[in-house]
C-alpha cells in the first residue's frame, strides 16, 4: 500500500469514530450543517409561531446513519389539555374567534321600562365545547337601528373596591346588560353577600336573596353561647331572614342588650358579611351586572335583530325575534 492510500485509509477511520462517538456536531468541512440550524418565523398570529424559533436539531443517538426512528416518528400531538385551552380561530371573515362560545342566551324585552330590559350573555353554550375564560370588556350589543352599547368595566366588591376591573367571563359565567341605569348606579360583580341589596333596591333580573353568612340555628346558638352572648340574643338573630340588616329599635335592643347590638352593626350586614367570608372559596359569583344607562328602551318589543360584536367589532352573535 502506497503513502497516499494509506493516509486516504486514515482519514477515513477518524471520520468513522467521530460519528459513532457522538463527536463534534459541526461537520461543515465535509459539507453539513453547521450554528443552531434554520429558523422558523411567523407573522405572530395565534395560529403561527409569534417569534423566530430554532428549529429542533436531528441528533444521532448511535449508528453510523443516527437512529432511523428518529427520522421516521412524527411529532409528538399536543396533549389533550393544551388543546382544549387553545385559543379560537374565526371560521369566517368579519367573524370573531369567539363565535359560537360567548351566546346570547336571553332577551328580556316585554317591559316599557329601560330598567328592566336586559340582554344574557353566557360563557358557554349548546355549541361550544372550548373550556378558557374570555374577556367582554369593550364589546359591543347594538339592536337592528344600529344603535350600539359598549359593555364596560364592573366593581369585583361593589362598596368595597376603589377601582373597576375588566369582565373576565369564565367558563358557564353570565352578564346580563341592562338598558337603563340600575338602582345601585354601577357595573358589580355578584358575591355571597349582595343579597343585602335587595333590602333597599330592586333588580332585574332578580338578585339572588341568599347570602354566604346565613347560618343554621345550631350554629349560631354554638357560636353565641361561646361569646357569652344572652339567649334573647340567639333567639333574635336567628330569627332574621336572610340577607337582611336588622332595624334595631328602643323595644328589641332593651331584650336582646347592648352586646348583641354591638355584634350585629359589626356583622350582620353587606359590609359585615364582605369582611368575614372576602377570602371563603365561594365568595364570588360568575355573574356580572352591567348597564347602559339609556333612559329610552334600546330594542323593540315585538321584532328586532340583535347583533353582539367583539372589542375589534367582529361578528361574535345574532339573536332574532
Amino acid at each position: 500500500m502506497d503513502s497516499a492510500a494509506f493516509f486516504v485509509l486514515i482519514i477515513g477511520v477518524v471520520i468513522v469514530a467521530i460519528m459513532f462517538s457522538g463527536g463534534p456536531s459541526d461537520l461543515s468541512f465535509l459539507g453539513g450543517p453547521s450554528g443552531p440550524g434554520p429558523y422558523a418565523t411567523g407573522p405572530g398570529s395565534n395560529t403561527e409561531i409569534r417569534n423566530p424559533q430554532p428549529v429542533a436539531e436531528q441528533k444521532s443517538s448511535g449508528g453510523f446513519f443516527g437512529t432511523l426512528g428518529s427520522f421516521a416518528q412524527p411529532p409528538p400531538s399536543p396533549s389533550p389539555s393544551s388543546a382544549a385551552t387553545a385559543m379560537p380561530v374565526a371560521k369566517t371573515p368579519g367573524h370573531s374567534p369567539y363565535e359560537g362560545i360567548i351566546r346570547i342566551s336571553y332577551v328580556e324585552r316585554s317591559s316599557d321600562s329601560p330598567q328592566d330590559e336586559y340582554v344574557a350573555l353566557m360563557n358557554g353554550g349548546w355549541f361550544s365545547s372550548l373550556n378558557f375564560s374570555v374577556d367582554i370588556t369593550g364589546w359591543t350589543i347594538e339592536s337592528i337601528k344600529h344603535d350600539r352599547r359598549t359593555i364596560g368595566r364592573a366593581y369585583d366588591i361593589p362598596y368595597i373596591d376603589a377601582d373597576t376591573r375588566t369582565i373576565v367571563l369564565p367558563p358557564g359565567g353570565t352578564v346580563y346588560a341592562v338598558t337603563g341605569t340600575g338602582n345601585i348606579g354601577f357595573g358589580f360583580r355578584e358575591n355571597g353577600c349582595t343579597g343585602y341589596f335587595n333590602q333597599f333596591s330592586r333588580f332585574t333580573p332578580g338578585l339572588s336573596g341568599s347570602c354566604i353568612d346565613r347560618q343554621s340555628y345550631e350554629r349560631i346558638r354554638s357560636q353565641f353561647l361561646d361569646a357569652g352572648l344572652p339567649g334573647a340574643c340567639i333567639d333574635y338573630v336567628a330569627s332574621l331572614p336572610s340577607c337582611t340588616v336588622p332595624q334595631i329599635n328602643f323595644e328589641n335592643g332593651g331584650k336582646i342588650g347592648q352586646n348583641c347590638i354591638d355584634y350585629i352593626s359589626k356583622n350582620i350586614s353587606y359590609n359585615g358579611c364582605v369582611k368575614n367570608y372576602r377570602e371563603d372559596k365561594n365568595f364570588y359569583r360568575n355573574t356580572w351586572r352591567v348597564y347602559f344607562g339609556l333612559t329610552q328602551k334600546l330594542f323593540d318589543k315585538s321584532h328586532d335583530r340583535i347583533i353582539l360584536r367583539d372589542q375589534n367589532g367582529l361578528f361574535v352573535e345574532q339573536f332574532e325575534y
